[in-house]
């Protein structure tokens, strides 16, 4: 009997928040910050660091601001600021992590002329795999063959992958006639949509395509946006991958640069950036473990505690139109007014369990920019920012448990603004993924130690015994030092009640139970 078991735990930390914050002086050659536009965000990971009882990990936020100087002039500065977390880890256990980081507010003020300070919170989900081991002490099954009853636990299980960094050097706009130093990309931004997934024989093959917006400004033609899409296929090697029931898949954009190159015949509007193909495998492992145990010949001292697991429900993803309208309020918007760009981003505040559903609350933070043309033919330029609660239930395929716990996230695509007599109308594709988990904990067998009290065998005695209907096949055995087989046997008993010897005998009919 294998006593000695070893098994990989994984392990989640949603929401680890920290702070990135600094201060930034803008150049000689930028103007006065006026009024500011927008300001977009990008969380670059730089790497993570294995101590002793610590996982340490970092990276930095990058800005991109648009702004009105003091000659009234739609222009940019771009600066980062940097950041690090920890979480506490066992690094004799520790096999693999991964950390997916995302920016949950950012605050930014103008200190000066030229002076900006941003404070940003940053959510972190981290995810750890380790090396466990369970085993039982004493020399009740190193030295004799015990008679024992079972108890299976399934337990979250996880695996991480990456493919190789590889460099997407693109055009994405072609400018006839334009002058460089005219044109200006004042923002950027770059997402990786996963249209389909294969299996190879080695792990997982990703395909989609970049989708790119870039916001730019031709001399004084005004701002607008170009989008364009970069096809990509990405093959990541994962042991296993056909035994993982699910998989968390990504594409990490990592030194995006959108930028201006002369050509003969104007400007090209350019993409250079190094994208990551990322694969988290989820499942449950089926670890056995010995629930009790006893010696036929002789006694023995067991000592028990309680195996604490987590155990992977399901995950769901749910697509979802979300339409909302908000008021503006006075402002300087004229008549006609344009949406030169949207962006937005979701919030998500609690994940309440139903009944075959989980309830996902939050909030959708909207940033754009609005011109609005008035009577003298000028364009003025203003920032709108606008927030929205959303409440939207994700179906499960699964049973749901009292002590089940989720967490979500939301991706937040595809954004639409038109205006109206101030009033905002926004409509977004929301990509909802659900995790439901549960934790678990189970009596097991941690100690089993023989004693000198011995119990020799007559075979000529038959006992008589009538159990009660709480007692099971095994506890009768454990009490007569003799075996659960020889109990069916000698009694004549129906597979289905061998197969539960560890259920009590309710509902089973047996009265009496001949021991030999």
């Amino acid at each position: 009997m294998q006593t000695e078991k070893e098994y990989i735990l994984g392990r989640e930390i949603n929401a680890l928040r920290c702070e990135s914050v600094g201060e930034y002086s803008l150049p000689d050659y930028n103007g006065d910050v006026k009024k500011v536009l927008l300001v977009k965000t990008q969380v670059y990971p730089a790497g993570k660091f294995v101590g002793e009882d610590l996982l340490e990990f970092s990276g930095s936020v990058g800005y991109e601001v648009v702004y009105i100087d003091g000659e009234n002039n739609v222009t940019h500065a771009e600066f980062s600021t940097d950041y690090e977390a920890a979480v506490r880890i066992n690094s004799e256990s520790y096999l693999d992590s991964d950390v997916k980081s995302t920016v949950l507010a950012c605050n930014m003020r103008l200190i000066g002329p030229r002076k900006l300070s941003v404070k940003c919170s940053i959510d972190n989900d981290v995810r750890i795999s380790e090396k466990r081991g369970y085993a039982v002490a004493g020399d009740a099954f190193s030295e004799h063959e015990p008679e024992f009853i079972g108890e299976t636990a399934e337990v979250f299980t996880s695996a991480f992958a990456s493919g190789e960094l590889r460099e997407i050097n693109e055009e994405i706009l072609s400018i006839d006639g334009a002058i460089a130093d005219e044109v200006e990309v004042l923002a950027s931004d770059v997402r990786a949509d996963i249209e389909a997934v294969g299996k190879t024989g080695g792990g997982l093959e990703l395909k989609g395509a970049l989708k790119v917006e870039a916001l730019y400004r031709n001399g004084e033609s005004g701002v607008k946006i170009v989008e364009a899409e970069i096809p990509y296929a990405e093959v990541v090697e994962l042991d296993s991958a056909y035994n993982f029931d699910t998989f968390d898949l990504r594409i990490d954009t990592s030194s995006k640069k959108v930028s201006v190159v002369p050509t003969e015949d104007g400007v090209s509007v350019c993409l250079s950036a190094s994208i990551t193909p990322k694969v988290y495998g989820v499942r449950n492992s089926t670890l056995e473990l010995i629930g009790d145990a006893y010696l036929k010949e002789c006694g023995v001292e067991n000592e028990y505690s309680e195996f604490g697991y987590t155990e992977h429900i399901c995950t769901e993803r749910q697509e979802d139109v979300f339409d909302m309208t908000s008021s503006l309020g006075d402002g300087e918007l004229g008549e006609a007014v344009d949406v030169v760009c949207a962006y937005a981003s979701a919030k998500v505040e609690s994940c309440e369990p139903l009944d075959r559903a989980v309830k996902v609350t939050g909030e959708i933070r909207v940033s754009a920019i609005a011109c609005a043309t008035h009577d003298d033919g000028d364009a003025i330029y203003t920032p709108i920012k606008i927030s929205l609660p959303f409440e939207k239930n994700v179906n499960l395929s699964c049973q749901i448990y009292d002590n089940m716990r989720a967490n979500a996230d939301v991706d937040v695509t595809d954004v639409k603004m038109q205006i109206t007599d101030n009033q905002a109308s926004v409509s977004c594709n929301l990509l909802t993924t659900v995790s439901a988990f549960s934790d678990r904990r189970k009596k097991c067998l941690s100690a089993s130690y023989t004693t000198d009290e011995m119990y020799p065998r007559d075979e000529s005695v038959v006992t008589v015994y009538y159990p009660d209907a709480s007692e099971s096949l095994f506890e009768i055995a454990k009490k007569f030092h003799t075996s659960v087989s020889s109990i069916a046997v000698a009694n004549r008993l129906t597979e289905s009640v061998f197969a539960t010897s560890s259920a009590p005998l309710n509902n089973t009919g047996i009265k009496k139970i001949l021991i030999k």
